[in-house]
């Protein structure tokens, strides 16, 4: 997850990820050309699966704040 630490990253939502940080759902990112599977938390709206996103913040190894792009 150090990589995405530029953020800038884009990618799209696999698993709904529920509105202000109650709880997790999962995205896909391209990072350095290889797809990747992460946890991410939103502080606002819920993401729906499909749904375009950018991260904002790497949280921890597994997990990133992501929000509608």
């Amino acid at each position: 997850a150090r990589l995405l630490s530029d953020a800038g990253c884009f990618g799209i939502v696999l698993e709904k990820i529920p509105a202000e940080k109650r709880g997790e759902g999962k995205v896909q990112i391209s990072v350095q050309g290889a797809i990747r599977e992460f946890d991410a938390i939103t502080l606002g709206e819920e993401l729906e699966t499909g749904a375009p996103i950018k991260v904002v913040e790497v949280v921890n190894d597994s997990t990133l704040l992501v929000e509608r792009f």
